[in-house]
């Protein structure tokens, strides 16, 4: 009996075609997929806010990009002459 692992049978989708809009999202792997996407012509967004490591700052983002909500300047933080948002 393996029941050490759980089996999946996933059911591809229509796959993307170089004309469709490519967005990545969170940390340096959405970065390198983003590039390899970009590389080979798609058209790609990738960390437009930079890295974001944890999905309820994704989430967040997101709500921000759909709502076209702007940060408040209070949320910036400078340190050494780089600014964070957290």
């Amino acid at each position: 009996m393996n029941h050490w692992k759980t089996d999946l049978v996933v059911t591809p989708s229509s796959p993307i075609q170089l004309h469709d809009p490519v967005a990545t999202f969170g940390s340096c792997f959405a970065d390198v997929i983003g590039n390899y996407l970009t590389a080979n012509k798609f058209n790609t967004l990738s960390n437009p806010f930079g890295t974001v490591y944890n999905p309820v700052s994704i989430h967040r983002m997101l709500q921000m990009i759909v709502k076209k909500e702007m940060p408040d300047e209070i949320d910036f933080v400078e340190s050494q002459g780089v600014w964070f948002h957290y």
